[in-house]
Formats: structure tokens, sequence, C-alpha cells
């Protein structure tokens, strides 16, 4: 599990990283922001995601569910 891996880095920096993470395990969960990971690395990604994951949080009973994105 890796918090955050793209936060403060550059995006040539994340590209490089997004192509390296894959070969660091066998399995990687990565908690991410909304905002953190730009479009290419996002891509690199995408083709070893086998499930992708946003957290949602509902205001009006204070209670975050899971929803399925792929």
């Amino acid at each position: 599990v890796i918090d955050t891996p793209f936060g403060r880095i550059s995006r040539e920096v994340q590209e490089h990283l997004a192509e390296r993470l894959p070969a660091a395990a066998p399995q990687l969960v990565l908690l991410l922001t909304d905002s953190e990971l730009n479009p290419e690395a996002e891509r690199i990604l995408d083709e070893y995601v086998g499930q992708k994951v946003i957290l949602d949080f509902d205001e009006s009973n204070s209670s975050t569910s899971l929803k399925v994105v792929k």
C-alpha cells in the first residue's frame, strides 16, 4: 500500500514512476487524490489496474462508501 505516491512530484517524474511501479510488487494498492495523477501517468498505469475504486463521502449521514469504476 502506497499513500499519495504522486503527491508533490513533477509531471515528468510522475510518468517515470508510473512506468516503474508495476514492477515493484506483484500487487500494489495506490491511494491517490483526485488531483494527484496527471492524465499521461494515469494512462500508463491503466493497463495494470485490476480495479479502480472511489471513496464517496456522503455528508448527509457522514458515511463513506466505495464506488467501483473499473
